[in-house]
């Protein structure tokens, strides 16, 4: 089997386990809070295989940066699916890199404060609650929530 159908099928297990109950759940969507910047599906493929990860990026971007990845570590492949093409791209945690300190980027985190005030505005932009159990099925599919959420406002 290609490495691009192996990650399909981690992807749906993956999901699967995820939606299994509040606590699993709640586990991804922290460990997703780390990973901002990558979409549903990437977060989905990097928790499955690095719960533990925090900082990601292409070994190019850990190179221009002025980080090395380490010999012999293994990239975490992640989906990229274009209009023309669906492919692989590899990714690196921080802790798979070696450099100077002043190298290591600066974890974002969220205040319960604000996470209060994103609940509300999650809840009021799109009408769901975050706890419901409709939730977690009409949201968790391929296409991830970014997508859904952009085509709900479109109409």
């Amino acid at each position: 089997m290609d490495k691009l159908n192996e990650c399909k099928e981690l992807l749906q297990r993956t999901q699967q386990k995820v939606v299994s109950s509040n606590k699993e759940w709640t586990t991804f969507f922290r460990f997703a809070s780390g990973i901002y910047k990558y979409d549903f599906t990437s977060a989905l493929l990097i928790y499955a295989r690095r719960p533990d990860a925090t900082a990601l990026a292409p070994i190019e971007t850990w190179n221009r940066v002025g980080r090395r990845v380490n010999a012999g570590v293994k990239g975490i492949p992640v989906i990229i699916d274009t209009d023309h093409w669906v492919t692989l791209k590899f990714l690196f945690d921080v802790s798979d890199t070696n450099g100077e300190e002043k190298t290591l980027p600066q974890r974002w985190e969220l205040s319960l404060d604000k996470y209060n005030i994103a609940i509300a505005d999650f809840e009021d932009r799109y009408g769901i609650t975050a706890d419901g159990a409709s939730f977690k099925v009409k949201y968790v599919g391929w296409g991830g929530i970014p997508q859904t959420f952009d085509k709900k406002n479109e109409k």
